[in-house]
This record gives structure tokens, sequence and C-alpha cells, in this order.
């Protein structure tokens, strides 16, 4: 489906603009990459409510804080789930984030690069302490970001960890995997703690069951391979597969049913 001029998973919900819906938001987690049922549909399916899956490929809070109509949904929602999202998109004093994704600009020329070449670059040649020093920069900006979603979702909504990773997050100039961690890239703990009191419930799912996933045909269910970061592969080793899924299901149950049986 098109909305705010680019493709969501869809389909369309028949109370799209009514407020009998749930709202996700995310990157290609809450999307469902190489997930025939997403957690969004299932917890539609719990709750007998339309869902409208918002969620996008290397989203960050300022992609949806860019896109009025998008918050609009959200607002005009039941519920609202936002996923703790990566703090690769965040901007700082190096790097712009056009569209508020993980395609970063360099301000010193204007180069365009992705995350990890945009890190590696600070690290090997700004050195580790000025690589540290833009990565707490980056986390600062990605707290301000998240806060002023929140801000802007004008109903109640959860916030969702849902990673491979624990919460807890320390990063080190040691390497590129060390400076950035896991998906969401940057965050902590401490991040955490600081953003949950502008949200009505946090909720942590953090599980690896079903990885590495065979990727099947959906029509035949015969094996296939997929070109993916230049390479073909056979196996999904990063994205949630469809066991986490269902463990992402089970996370948010209990919580969303709660909030939604409250008197507002």
């Amino acid at each position: 489906m098109m909305l705010a001029g680019h493709a969501f998973r869809g389909p369309l919900p028949a109370a799209m603009y009514k407020k009998r819906k749930l709202t996700f938001m995310g990157a290609a987690q809450t999307f469902g990459r190489f997930a025939r049922v997403p957690f969004p549909d299932i917890m539609g399916s719990l709750f007998n409510l339309d869902v409208l899956n918002l969620g996008y490929a290397g989203a960050g809070a300022s992609f949806y804080l860019r896109k009025p109509a998008l918050l609009q949904y959200a607002s005009n929602s039941e519920l609202t789930v936002v996923q703790v999202m990566s703090g690769r998109s965040a901007e700082n004093s190096m790097f712009a984030s056009p569209d508020g994704r993980n395609t970063l600009v360099r301000r010193a020329d204007g180069k365009q690069m992705t995350d990890a070449p945009a890190y590696r670059w600070v690290l090997e040649e700004k050195g580790p302490q000025v690589a540290l020093e833009l990565v707490r920069e980056t986390q600062k900006r990605w707290v301000e970001e998240t806060i002023e979603l929140a801000s802007k979702i004008e109903t109640r909504k959860i916030l969702f960890w849902f990673s491979v990773r624990p919460v807890e997050f320390t990063p080190t100039a040691e390497s590129l995997k060390t400076l950035m961690g896991d998906f969401p890239h940057f965050v902590s703990r401490e991040m955490i703690e600081e953003v949950t009191p502008h949200f009505d419930a946090f909720v942590e799912c953090t599980s690896r069951r079903g990885l590495p996933q065979q990727l099947r045909d959906r029509f035949d269910n015969s094996l296939v391979e997929v070109n993916f970061a230049g390479a073909k592969r056979s196996f999904n080793t990063y994205y949630p597969s469809p066991e986490m899924h269902l463990d992402a299901a089970i996370a948010l149950e209990h919580p969303m049913r709660k909030i939604l049986t409250a008197e507002r």
C-alpha cells in the first residue's frame, strides 16, 4: 500500500480512517521481512482489530517525524506500538540523515554512504576517541528524536524492544561491531530508561529462536536463494524468523490487552 509517498506492507485496513485499529511503527522487523505473518498481523487477529503496519526498512524516529500524515494515522488508533529503532539513522555533527533512514550524508563533502561504511570511516580515519564521542552525540540525538516521536503520537502507545540482543549495551572502539552493537545499533538501557516515561508501557522481546531460517518459496514451499547485500543467500540470519514473530506476539499480548481494556 502507498502512504505518504512510500510503499508499506499492507493491506490497507478497512478501518484506515477510524479509531478501531492498531498501528505499528518500526523498521524491517516490524514490516516482517521473510515472515509470512509478522507480529502486527498476529496482534490484529488476537484482538480482532484492523492493523496498519507502517514498518519500513532502515527507518528511525526521524523518518516518521518528517511525515505528518503517518503521525496522524498513528494518533487515530486505539493503540500504537513503536519498535525501538536503530540509532544509526540519527543525525550528528558529521552525518546528516536526509530521509531518516540508514543512508547518511557526510557533512564535510556531501558523500553519501550507508551506516557501516560511515562509522568504519570515522573509526579508522578519525580514531577511537572521536568515534566514541560521535556515538555519544548520536545516542543523545536518538533520545531526543524518540521523545519527540512519542509526543507526536496522540494516543496510547507502547515502546517495543525486539532484538536478538539484550537491552544492555556499552559501545567500545575495538571494532565496528563493538562500536555499533547489534540492532538496534547504539541503543542502551540508559537510553531506553530516558524515553520510557513518554510511553504507556515498555515491552521487551529478546529472541533468536528459528535463526538461521531457511528461505522458502511462499507458493510451493521450495528452498530458494535471494539476492541480499550483494550475495546470494538461502538462509536468513539477520531478520526475525517466524518463530521470533510468535515470541514478539507472546510478549506483547498482555501489555496490549491491559491498555486496550483500560478506561481512557
